[in-house]
């Protein structure tokens, strides 16, 4: 953990299609109310946060 704290978690393969392309990925199972996303997945990618509009754009 970023604390230091060593844990033990289960674990999955994932397979998924991000922008056309196949991927297989290994899911770490937790109690977290909020998922995690690898920022590998957005390099070449643009993410743009409006947070005024309150939007999202990936592309």
């Amino acid at each position: 953990m970023a604390d230091g704290h060593i844990v033990e978690l289960e674990t999955f393969a994932c397979f998924f299609d991000w922008f056309g392309k196949a991927y297989k990925t290994q899911v770490v199972a937790s109690d977290g109310e909020y998922p995690l996303l690898g920022t590998m997945l957005l390099d070449g990618h643009c993410l743009s946060i409006d947070y005024n509009a309150k939007t999202v754009t990936l592309t």
